[in-house]
């Protein structure tokens, strides 16, 4: 095996640590968040809080790390088991009890997640960096719209929609910027690169006023299932990501696996008592 091509494996290898320890880390903040929301009232409050954000941003600059070397779904499927990794960190530390339902659903979770992210390869975009940008630009009006109708409507299902979307479309700007720059200095001139922080934006506002009126547990559903799916989607259409050869069946059970698996968390997250913290793109 050549030298280029061990080099190559080895970044790859980086890149599935990197959105494993991002997941691990997402996971651990919304536990600290948690935490801080009890202790509401006294100085060590804002501690956690800080910490947990503090979390969360190292957690999305690994992420981010991880698109440079990995699909946009494969990614995003690793970054989605931190909805399962927090139930299961929750119920060890005794913060909210699981019973064997909503534990056996967070494993299935788990693994229908890592069999998506195993199923990926990349390739070189099939479109011009331009498409992907005016693609960017119309979801940003389309969000533009259909915010004030879910602001308006107080829909938890819309609000979350909305910021799964948003954040989905974070992962394929950095994705695309990765591809598209040879020098850090060329940023500056990519349209992308000013969707991240708008978008980015959106999610976490969305997200915010998802959980006003939504269960923690079901909006934390929404709201990564549809950043897995339609960044995913984004990333075949426009980025050159693909699935391996003999990969598709396994890859779209595992699609339905955790989708299911999502859809039980949420459906009895809440009623256990589990909370969702912080949400990074």
């Amino acid at each position: 095996m050549s030298d280029h091509r061990w080099l190559e494996e080895g970044m790859v290898a980086l890149g599935f640590v990197a959105a494993v320890l991002s997941a691990v880390l997402s996971s651990v903040a919304t536990l600290v968040q948690a935490r801080g929301a009890r202790d509401m009232g006294h100085r060590r409050a804002r501690v956690w809080y800080v910490g947990g954000l503090a979390l969360d941003l190292v957690g999305w600059a690994m992420s981010a790390y991880a698109l440079r070397y990995l699909p946009v779904f494969a990614v995003q499927a690793i970054v989605a088991s931190q909805v399962a990794l927090t139930v299961i960190g929750a119920h060890v530390l005794s913060t909210a009890r699981a019973g064997r339902y909503q534990i056996a659903a967070a494993a299935a979770c788990v693994a229908g997640l890592g069999v998506v992210a195993a199923s990926g390869s990349t390739g070189d975009a099939p479109v011009d960096a331009s498409v992907v940008d005016t693609v960017l630009v119309v979801a940003l009006a389309a969000m533009a719209i259909a915010i004030p109708v879910a602001v308006r409507t107080g829909s938890p299902d819309g609000r979350a929609a909305i910021a799964g979307l948003a954040f989905g479309c974070v992962a394929v700007a950095v994705r695309s910027l990765h591809q598209r720059l040879d020098e850090l200095s060329e940023l500056v001139r990519q349209p992308a690169a000013y969707a991240i922080p708008a978008f980015a934006a959106i999610g976490a506002v969305m997200f915010a006023l998802a959980l006003r009126r939504g269960g923690a547990s079901a909006v934390a559903a929404i709201v990564v299932g549809l950043e897995m799916l339609a960044a995913g989607a984004l990333g075949m259409a426009l980025l050159g990501d693909g699935i391996r050869p003999g990969w598709q069946a396994p890859c779209a059970i595992g699609v339905l696996v955790a989708v299911a698996a999502l859809g039980a968390l949420a459906r009895t997250g809440d009623r256990v008592g589990w909370h969702a913290g912080s949400h990074g793109p």
